[in-house]
């Protein structure tokens, strides 16, 4: 073999071994990173640094999704939902909430989440518990689902409400479809504020229509996949049903 030639070879022999693929991290390893970043975290909030709670938390969607140690998996989801619920450092709340939802995980997620669901009587005026609520509805765990439905009915601020009806429109592959949709239509019936000329609608209940109905009609055409929009015409679709839900939803 000529220099030339062997030169040639040599070349190729090296470049491909610069584009062979990493070696994939063992479980093991993953799982130490997951536990060393979960240490971390903890360390930063107690020392109320910021900073670096959130490059930790910043790792923890994807140090989840590559372990399939459960136990590992429900510590990062409890920490998590532990930096949602705490206000002592309150820049880490929100990158906590999309670090659950980035876990793609509902079941386990839900588990963190649970804890720091709003009360209906609650009143947000920075709204994180709107927040909290699309996060669940992002995740749709099928044990929030009575959660969601009694917000949707019971909420006091109206943005949480129209966020439950939102959220629930997440549940069209749900055995439960046909039961949200039906409690949200009668719901819904129930809120809207009467028509008659003889019966005194107050302002407070029409600006409550007027912020949940939109959401309402919106969350149905999600969770049956049809496009009706408005919640007056659903309400007249499940009417003219005659209480054959199936034939509402697309698939």
């Amino acid at each position: 073999m000529t220099r030339s030639c062997f030169a040639l070879l040599s070349a190729a022999v090296v470049g491909a071994a610069l584009v062979l693929p990493a070696p994939a991290r063992a479980e093991g390893d993953t799982a130490a990173d997951a536990t060393a970043t979960l240490t971390a975290l903890e360390t930063a909030m107690k020392a109320k640094d910021e900073s670096s709670a959130n490059a930790a938390i910043k790792k923890l969607p994807a140090l989840y999704k590559g372990t399939a140690d459960k136990g590992v998996q429900g510590s990062i989801a409890s920490a998590l939902g532990k930096a949602v619920k705490q206000k002592a450092v309150p820049g880490v709340r929100k990158n906590a909430l999309d670090a659950l939802v980035e876990t793609d995980d509902g079941p386990t997620a839900w588990k963190g989440l649970s804890n720091v669901y709003p009360d209906n009587d609650t009143e947000d005026a920075e709204k994180f518990n709107v927040e909290i609520v699309k996060a669940v509805g992002a995740l749709h765990p099928e044990e929030a689902i009575d959660k969601l439905l009694e917000t949707f009915k019971k909420a006091k601020q109206a943005e949480l409400a129209g966020q439950a009806a939102l959220s629930l429109g997440n549940y069209h592959k749900s055995k439960r479809r046909e039961q949200i949709f039906e409690e949200l239509i009668k719901t819904g019936r129930v809120m809207k504020p009467g028509t008659s000329k003889t019966q005194n609608v107050s302002a407070e209940a029409q600006a409550r229509w007027t912020s949940i109905g939109g959401s309402l009609g919106k969350g149905l055409d999600m969770l049956t996949g049809q496009t009706v929009g408005d919640p007056i015409d659903w309400f007249k679709k499940y009417d003219e049903s005659k209480k054959n839900l199936k034939a509402l939803f697309k698939d």
